[in-house]
């Protein structure tokens, strides 16, 4: 039995769940790694990150902030790790250079408070800004 004390509706464990459901089922056929992979060499010659990046995450049942992280938390170093083809390297290296900044989380926040003069401008600068935080 789950405790949904203090936790917001839209983290409720079921609707998790049922949200990345959508994924497994699309990715049944060929599996999570290669699901992702044709997905991103569909979008290699895209030049517009954000397209690109809704349509390798083209799946249902997860709204686009959550895709947004877990596509720069966990697809992308997962497929940088793994993968050994330049082509797609130097895409997914794009995508973090150029992708606007994902949204804006107490560390985040914090730190902007404090630097005022600095500007995060792609989710490259977040990340970054996420690691000095946390070190």
């Amino acid at each position: 039995m789950w405790v949904y004390s203090g936790i917001r509706p839209s983290n409720y464990p079921e609707k998790r769940i049922k949200g990345i459901s959508y994924l497994l089922s699309s990715s049944l056929d060929k599996g999570l790694v290669i699901f992702f992979k044709n997905n991103i060499l569909s979008q290699i010659e895209n030049k517009n990150p954000r397209s690109s990046l809704r349509k390798i995450m083209n799946f249902q049942g997860i709204g686009l902030q959550r895709k947004e992280e877990m596509f720069f938390n966990i697809i992308m170093p997962f497929m940088l790790a793994l993968n050994s083809d330049p082509n797609i390297n130097n895409f997914l290296e794009f995508l973090f250079d150029t992708y606007p900044p994902l949204k804006y989380n107490s560390l985040i926040k914090k730190f902007l408070i404090n630097h005022k003069n600095i500007k995060i401008k792609t989710v490259k600068d977040y990340m970054g800004v996420i690691f000095l935080m946390k070190s």
